[in-house]
């Protein structure tokens, strides 16, 4: 028997540098198959984050937000679900950087230099600059996610795998946040992981497609030219084999087209083996190529039809609904920590 309860989703998206189709098949379809009237949604653009990038460029950072939002805004139908999405831009909330300074005495240096995206980025920086100095962002960001995360009280919160390492410190500071207050100030959560794949390089499938790749021939965006996209479906790596079956170890290209193709046209695996059973390599990327360039097509349609003006109206709307939230929930733990 299903319940009647109404419960709240968060989940959100970097605003460095413009939406892949692999971000859009990984992180935003997902919540969009979810979305219904009954429950909240809460959808942060984590822009303070760019402040982590080597170089950081205030104009940029402030124009990916606006971009981001808007594609947010169409492809989660936002007119449709506005009395319960909430779709805001991190900077806006200035309560989730007071609370960050606050949780993050319960949380240590070691906790921090063990993130996984640190040792990455920390080794991309001494590979690139011959030395191990960086932003203090790099490392403490992840303060911030949980703050991001506890003033909205979710019952979930959905990610990808890569988000793990994040949110098993989210777990283990909230336990002590709560042990050293002696009663649940802030709410535990379960993980939801996204269900769909990741979206790998056209022209290296063993790796995930990426908004910074050097190589434009790898990633599609959202508002690439459709005839430009389809061209590069055309030219992705598969193998010589000449059979279409998904396995993403012995066949990572042509996997990674199954997995563009039955997301696009929502269907399982198994109907797109059947269907292209005895077909071509050449015939089934024709196809993936023409539903990428269409979905392109009636999407950039939408896009275009939604005004700088209103996203800005949209996000000063949902930044103040965002804030008396957080607002709310800030004034409960200073007041357990005898603040106020």
């Amino acid at each position: 028997m299903k319940s009647n309860k109404s419960v709240t989703y968060l989940d959100g998206i970097a605003s460095t540098g413009s939406i892949t189709l692999g971000n859009y098949i990984g992180s935003i379809l997902p919540l969009k198959k979810i979305l219904n009237k009954k429950d909240k949604f809460i959808f942060l653009i984590a822009d303070l984050h760019g402040l982590t990038m080597e170089e950081f460029e205030e104009k940029k950072i402030k124009n990916s937000s606006s971009e981001i939002a808007k594609i947010l805004y169409c492809a989660l139908e936002y007119e449709k679900y506005q009395n319960n999405l909430i779709i805001y831009r991190q900077s806006d909330v200035l309560e989730n950087g007071y609370f960050a300074y606050i949780i993050s005495k319960f949380i240590s240096y070691g906790d921090l230099s063990r993130m996984i995206q640190f040792k990455e980025k920390k080794n991309k920086y001494l590979k690139e600059n011959k030395t191990v100095s960086f932003p203090a962002s790099l490392m403490t960001y992840p303060i911030l996610m949980i703050s991001d995360i506890v003033l909205y009280s979710p019952d979930y919160v959905i990610g990808g795998i890569d988000q793990k390492n994040h949110i098993e410190l989210a777990f283990s500071t909230i336990s002590k946040f709560n042990k050293y207050c002696h009663k649940n100030v802030l709410k535990l959560f379960k993980f939801k992981l996204y269900q769909f794949a990741k979206i790998k390089k056209l022209l290296d499938p063993l790796k995930k497609m990426s908004k910074s790749d050097k190589n434009p021939k790898n990633t599609i965006f959202l508002l690439d030219n459709p005839e430009v996209a389809k061209k590069k479906i055309l030219k992705s790596v598969t193998d010589s084999e000449n059979k279409i079956f998904y396995d993403e170890i012995k066949k990572p290209g042509i996997s990674n087209l199954i997995a563009i193709y039955c997301a696009l046209e929502n269907i399982e695996i198994k109907v797109c083996e059947e269907k292209y059973l005895d077909k071509s390599y050449g015939e089934f990327k024709n196809d993936v190529a023409n539903i990428v360039k269409n979905f392109l097509t009636n999407f950039q349609k939408k896009y275009r039809q939604v005004t700088n003006k209103e996203i800005g109206k949209v996000l000063e709307k949902n930044g103040i609904k965002a804030r008396n939230i957080a607002r709310k929930k800030l004034k409960e733990i200073k007041k357990t920590l005898k603040f106020s």
